[in-house]
């Protein structure tokens, strides 16, 4: 476990990264929404508007430090935190 200040300095870090360098990729992509808790991001876009491996590769771009994942939803399903979110299909 890191100090006691590791959390709070990351959580600084991440506003600064989102305010400078993260708030430009979602709008360029076309997302159409963007929600982050701590370390977990969640970005809800429309498949035929937004390329989302280019704007993965835009996320890794921002740093070295950190490593942003992919996780698809799956049977209109997706894990989020400990929520299981599903899509209504109409």
């Amino acid at each position: 476990m890191g100090a006691p200040t590791s959390s709070i300095l990351f959580e600084i870090y991440l506003q600064y990264a989102e305010s400078t360098k993260i708030y430009d990729i979602p709008r360029n992509s076309r997302v159409e929404r963007y929600f982050r808790y701590v370390d977990d991001v969640l970005l809800v876009y429309n498949e035929n508007l937004t390329d989302i491996k280019e704007t993965l590769i835009s996320f890794n771009n921002i740093t070295p430090d950190l490593n942003f994942t992919l996780e698809r939803e799956q049977e209109n399903k997706l894990k989020f935190l400990d929520l299981t979110i599903t899509k209504a299909t109409n």
